[in-house]
């Protein structure tokens, strides 16, 4: 299902124009026909014309005309098709335009059929989404388009700041859809990313987080082993169990009963502190 709510064909505003909507409720796909400037991570960045930029709901939106006056091609929807809500296409950051053409006669087809009540309406706008998308993914393939070689590149800090909070909290109810909110991405291009710049997925990430404290606590704590399991954030014993052996080749019995052979802690339940 796509419902196009507005559809901009060659607009035209001052120099003085922008729009800050803030977290948006809806998908607002924009392709500038002059200089602009988008908030992308905490910063202004001026942009030539030809760009796209596409913003998916609950992503921070703020733009505005750079030095001269304003003309875009715009549509703002609200969608659940597969498509559009997994893209692989990165979100909330412009997007250089090869062929100005080409996405000049997509918008302009959408908002003639966005007019009228033709027979064919819902078939002709979902084939003009599909191709806007199509178009924007070739794009990505293209390095000189994203400005920079690597487009996972601009997220590092981001993802390492991810990482960095699933280390210290293993235990958190981690989801894909949750950590691709952290950095206000769709599902799927987070996922790319990610597994692009670790070599592992984030799921596999987390798991790996807890296995570690699960390690330390079997190490050093008299605590039973599915106490364990739901300090280290597994609801099933036997969940827990499989990802154990299978991160040390051993069950979370004989990885304690062999570690904690080798240490002389004197630890007791009531002295662990660990986190």
């Amino acid at each position: 299902m796509i419902r196009t709510l507005q559809v901009g064909y060659h607009s035209h505003h001052s120099d003085d124009f922008r729009v800050h909507i803030g977290e948006g409720r809806y998908w607002l796909i924009i392709n500038t026909l002059s200089p602009a400037e988008f908030y992308v991570n905490g910063r202004w960045i001026a942009c030539r014309n030809n760009q796209i930029i596409i913003y998916p709901p609950g992503v921070y939106v703020d733009y505005r005309a750079h030095d001269s006056e304003y003309g875009d091609n715009y549509t703002l929807l609200v969608t659940n098709e597969d498509f559009i809500v997994n893209t692989s296409c990165p979100l909330g950051r412009p997007i250089t335009i090869q062929s100005q053409f080409i996405f000049d006669y997509i918008f302009h087809m959408l908002l003639i059929d966005n007019h009228y009540d033709s027979k064919n309406k819902t078939d002709n706008m979902m084939m003009l989404y599909k191709l806007l998308f199509n178009k924007v993914d070739e794009l990505c393939a293209n390095p000189d388009t994203m400005g920079y070689k690597d487009i996972s590149n601009s997220y590092l800090a981001d993802l390492n700041l991810l990482n960095t909070n699933i280390i210290e909290n293993p235990s958190y109810n981690w989801t894909v859809e949750h950590m691709a909110t952290q950095l206000n991405l769709c599902k799927g291009y987070f996922q790319k990313i990610y597994k692009k710049q670790f070599g592992v997925s984030c799921m596999e990430f987390v798991y790996h987080s807890r296995i570690e404290l699960a390690k330390r606590y079997l190490s050093i704590s008299k605590y039973r082993i599915k106490d364990i399991a739901t300090i280290c954030g597994y609801n099933n014993y036997e969940h827990f169990s499989r990802h154990f052996k299978r991160f040390t080749n051993l069950s979370p019995q004989e990885y304690r009963t062999t570690y904690q052979k080798q240490v002389s802690y004197p630890y007791t339940h009531e002295q662990e502190h660990l986190p």
